[in-house]
């Protein structure tokens, strides 16, 4: 039998070399506790080579994908200082495997949090929320994954970019927040933070429990990565946003194209008075060629949308 840290090693050659490889067929014999310790011998590899691990990252949060796993909980894993990208630089492929793209809320601790700790005392230890883009990248050929194998991969585990953080005590409530997945200005996907584990400080509670069990414990200033709030998407070539706003008032986009290739999205209100203010239509350009839009408008259905809307972005090449 393989040890930990040989298995260990042959992912991060894999990584470091930007190739995928099978699966070592010793992983069909682990539990999945023994997974995760070749995902421990992984994370000591990378701090022995200088890499300074940044927080942590839930998995397979939707009962759909568990039930496909044979699982009935999520999974879990580690982020790097080294995978974190600026909101709005330009990622190169060439730098990945097989990326994949997905939205999710990042949240960064005030303190350590336990198993004793309940959701009030886990909305306490946030210290602020951001909407975020995780890129995923197996280390493994394309094929379905056992959850033995996605935890010894660190949970595919490679880079993510944060939006602008927001205080807690300046947040909007994030149990319900509504998150668009948009890929060179159109939407593709969408979803609410709702959709992971029924609310993101349900996926803090996950991770507090998991981490005891192993004797770890997250601490001030870890980041955690909720899990995916959407279906991921290939990385292909173009901008790619994560939004995230509220269900509050009425929201009604508008998109159009100039023979430039030139995309609008834009926000139409009309002027209504909520809890003693009065929201007006706003507009915004959401274009990749940052050239003024003056084209006319065309309304396409969409869901509730606040005030308040936080986004980031990573292009690819």
């Amino acid at each position: 039998m393989m040890s930990p840290s040989a298995l260990a090693a042959r992912l991060v050659a894999a990584q470091s070399a930007r190739r995928g490889i099978d699966p070592p067929e010793e992983l069909a014999e682990l539990t999945l506790a023994e997974a995760y310790a070749v995902q421990d011998a992984l994370v000591a590899a990378r701090e022995t080579a200088g890499v300074p691990r940044s927080g942590w990252k839930l998995g397979i949060t939707s009962p759909v994908k568990q039930r496909v796993m044979g699982i009935g909980h999520p999974l879990f894993g580690r982020t790097f200082a080294d995978g974190e990208r600026a909101t709005g630089m330009r990622v190169a492929l060439a730098d990945f495997i097989a990326p994949r793209t997905e939205p999710e809320l990042a949240i960064g601790l005030a303190t350590a949090i336990d198993p004793s700790m309940d959701r009030a005392a886990l909305a306490r230890a946030v210290a602020w929320i951001a909407p975020a883009l995780e890129i995923t990248d197996s280390r493994y050929r394309s094929g379905t994954r056992t959850a033995v194998q996605l935890v010894a991969d660190n949970t595919s585990s490679a880079a993510y970019v944060i939006g602008a953080r927001i205080a807690a005590t300046a947040a909007p409530p994030y149990e319900d927040l509504v998150t668009e997945l948009v890929r060179n200005g159109d939407v593709v996907l969408s979803g609410s933070t709702a959709d992971v584990l029924d609310h993101p400080l349900n996926a803090l509670a996950a991770l507090a429990v998991h981490l005891a069990e192993r004797g770890l414990h997250a601490q001030a200033g870890d980041v955690i990565l909720s899990g995916a709030i959407t279906d991921a998407i290939p990385g292909r070539s173009g901008r790619q946003d994560c939004r995230t706003h509220r269900r509050f008032g009425a929201r009604r986009p508008f998109r159009s194209s100039s023979p430039r290739g030139l995309r609008v999205l834009a926000d139409r209100r009309s002027s209504t008075r909520v809890a003693g203010r009065t929201f007006r239509p706003v507009r915004r350009c959401d274009c990749t060629t940052r050239r003024a839009c003056r084209r006319p408008r065309r309304p396409v259905a969409s869901q509730p949308l606040d005030v308040t809307k936080i986004s980031c972005s990573a292009g690819t090449r």
